[in-house]
């Protein structure tokens, strides 16, 4: 089923957004993380024979170090820096995503639901930064930034509404993405912040980036834990057969296998969880907070991996 390059794109995402925070704030937060999500990146890189990629992944983390070696000049323009970083990022994302689609005929399902995640794990990063610029940049994001934060937003919106059409849920039954369409208030008070409003410095007054880069990594590793369930149930449904193109026709089969998954994310969250989360709150890996465990079969172990 080739997960491990579903754990490359997981590992790329958790990059993307450490590295849009540390050029965001010139090198001020989260900087002790970078050696290490660059080491699980290049860990998940080997494991899935993804070689081709890492010169672009190279390149891409030059454009980094160039960017904090210039970090005290460029304090004013740090929005469009880290922009510029996260976008290249996300191109690199995009194709690796693509390359591990062609390898596995994976099941619309499982393509919906990893085309969110990516759009999730997008808004984490861009938020984080934003919420890591110092007060100086704040006028330096690029105009088109918020118009590609409600593009991602709306996409979200488009995949969970093709994925509900793809397993034909009714209003009773559990949603893969329930956590997605009903947020924890401290999310939802960003989110209409930013999308109605624009209004960075209110956005930074609601919540602190501590607080948002822990929900959403808990949320963004969730995800993982319930896309490798999804793949291993289709394979096992399949029985070894050629399995999960678009063109399955068994659309009970896929009702079953979002249905087997869906509890995993459904949970709500509880009102203690919005508390200021620890800073440094473990590896992206690690499935943590109130969203229960999802076993991905018998070649998986941990609760969530090292991404």
């Amino acid at each position: 089923m080739n997960m491990e390059s579903w754990r490359t794109v997981h590992a790329l995402q958790l990059e993307r957004g450490v590295s849009s925070v540390v050029v965001a704030s010139n090198g001020e937060r989260y900087r002790e993380q970078l050696d290490q999500v660059r080491q699980g990146s290049d860990e998940a890189v080997k494991a899935s024979e993804a070689a081709s990629f890492y010169d672009a992944l190279k390149a891409e983390r030059e454009a980094v170090d160039q960017a904090l070696r210039g970090a005290p000049a460029n304090v004013e323009r740090s929005g469009e820096v880290f922009y510029s970083v996260f976008n290249a990022f996300s191109d690199l994302i995009k194709h690796t995503m693509g390359t591990a689609m062609a390898r596995q005929r994976h099941s619309a399902v499982v393509k919906t639901f990893a085309r969110l995640k990516e759009e999730l794990a997008k808004e984490r990063g861009f938020v984080a930064s934003v919420l890591a610029l110092p007060e100086l940049a704040l006028g330096s994001l690029p105009a088109r930034a918020f118009g590609d934060f409600v593009v991602c937003r709306h996409s979200q919106h488009a995949h969970v509404a093709c994925l509900r059409d793809l397993v034909h849920m009714e209003g009773e039954e559990l949603d893969l993405v329930n956590a997605g369409i009903n947020p924890p208030p401290v999310l939802e008070v960003v989110r209409t912040r930013l999308l109605r409003t624009f209004d960075v410095a209110g956005v930074r007054a609601c919540t602190s980036l501590d607080e948002w880069w822990e929900l959403m990594n808990t949320f963004v590793d969730h995800m993982l834990a319930v896309q490798r369930r999804l793949i291993v149930l289709t394979l096992d449904g399949a029985s070894g057969s050629s399995i999960g193109s678009d063109d399955m026709g068994d659309e009970k089969h896929a009702y079953d296998l979002v249905k087997s998954a869906a509890s995993a994310i459904a949970a709500p969250i509880p009102p203690s969880t919005q508390q200021r989360p620890r800073p440094q709150g473990g590896h992206e890996g690690t499935v943590r907070g109130p969203f229960p465990v999802v076993s991905s079969g018998p070649d998986e172990s941990g609760s969530g991996g090292e991404e």
